[in-house]
């Protein structure tokens, strides 16, 4: 389990190694210097008893229970079985061991501390994304900024989604080589992360218009006029 894990944690952290980011760095050399912790364990251990531990009770051989011995039971404490065979079975003890206070304490503790990372705050890719604006709000206001072009709204028919805009392939390419606030720079300023679409089309024909407006305050974002492609040019 320790070797497996030490592979695995390698092969990811040498992909963040090569990043300029110094944050990704640090991860990287905490993960894989994870391995490093069972090796010093074992080394302290060395030293102190000057002798490695003998491996053979962890051969899969020792995990073979003794076959029970055969006994004779008793005619009053033998079952009707036993009573024919003439072999009675004993019947197993376990002795429960429970957990001493240091222990809980110190499991109480750990896991405490480690529940400890949930409530730290920091920045996230994508964080700031709201959604204000209803669907039949943004489909409004894309009907109201069509309208204010000259284009009669009612002779078309009417569809508004929701479109993320973010490619998730970018998103990795550039944290290998900047910090989140870059992402979330890019995705607010020069590329909206979330848009409202409203689609103004008729059946069976080519041309259409496309108006993206912003998901919180309703602002015009893009208009596209797709016509066909044997249409005359400007």
């Amino acid at each position: 389990m320790v070797w497996h894990y030490t592979v695995d944690a390698l092969y990811t952290a040498l992909i963040l190694l090569r990043s300029s980011n110094s944050y990704f760095v640090i991860s990287a050399a905490i993960t894989a210097g994870l391995m490093f912790v069972p090796l010093a364990v074992a080394l302290f251990l060395y030293f102190r008893q000057r002798q490695f531990a003998d491996p053979a009770p962890l051969l899969n051989e020792r995990d073979i229970p003794d076959e029970p011995e055969e006994k004779t039971a008793a005619p009053d404490a033998a079952s009707p079985e036993s009573q024919l065979s003439g072999i009675s079975t004993p019947t197993p003890t376990f002795a429960y061991t429970p957990l001493s206070p240091r222990r809980m304490g110190i499991s109480a503790v750990v896991v405490l501390a480690s529940l400890g990372f949930f409530a730290l705050d920091y920045e996230r890719p994508l964080d700031f994304v709201d959604i204000s604006l209803t669907q039949a709000q943004a489909e409004a206001r894309a009907i109201t900024h069509l309208e204010s072009t000259g284009v009669d709204a009612t002779r078309y028919e009417i569809v508004t989604f929701h479109q993320n805009q973010p490619n998730n392939s970018a998103i990795k390419y550039i944290l290998e080589r900047e910090p989140v606030a870059t992402v979330n720079r890019l995705y607010q300023e020069d590329l909206l992360a979330s848009l409202w679409v409203t689609r103004f089309f008729q059946y069976g024909e080519k041309e259409e218009y496309q108006v993206a407006v912003h998901p919180e305050t309703g602002a015009l974002y893009s208009m596209r006029h797709l016509f066909p492609e044997e249409a005359a040019g400007a």
